[in-house]
């Protein structure tokens, strides 16, 4: 089965396990806005796993479907992707007189994560903390990805 067909099945399954584990279809349309706003707010996109209350981050993040989901789309589609920050999300720091950005920071730079803006430029230095998606990604627990996808296709459907 492609990977869009099955996204559309599992996607389509959540409503049909609450419809069949409901008393009737009014139930069921009451449940579901309510269902899926819950598992939007707690599969670690809108707000890390880190983040979470104690109570949510130990229950709800696991036992909501889109977590793996999510979790497997995003980590699939965007391994590698460049990431340019905008000047909102750049650190700066200043270089000491006389030297410039990349002589500066450059050793601390060779074990981080992230890029200099302008590694030539002289006193006031832009730095990203990420270079790639990857990096995005396994600052917010992404580190189950295939977990993600073997559970998406495992799912009954």
């Amino acid at each position: 089965m492609g990977w869009g067909t099955q996204v559309s099945t599992e996607s389509s399954h959540f409503p049909q396990y609450t419809y069949k584990s409901s008393k009737n279809a009014t139930v069921a349309a009451n449940l579901m806005p309510f269902l899926v706003i819950m598992c939007e707010l707690f599969n670690g996109v809108l707000r890390p796993q880190g983040q979470m209350p104690v109570v949510w981050k130990y229950t709800m993040y696991y036992v909501a479907p889109f977590t793996y989901w999510i979790g497997g789309i995003l980590s699939m589609t965007l391994s590698g992707q460049p990431v340019l920050c905008s000047e909102a999300d750049l650190n700066y720091f200043q270089a000491p007189p006389g030297q410039i950005c990349k002589q500066y920071a450059g050793e601390w730079l060779s074990t981080a994560t992230g890029y200099l803006v302008d590694g030539e430029a002289v006193g006031r230095c832009g730095y990203c903390q990420y270079s790639v998606a990857d990096e995005v990604s396994s600052s917010a627990s992404r580190e189950d990805d295939y977990l993600s996808l073997i559970l998406l296709s495992i799912s009954p459907g």
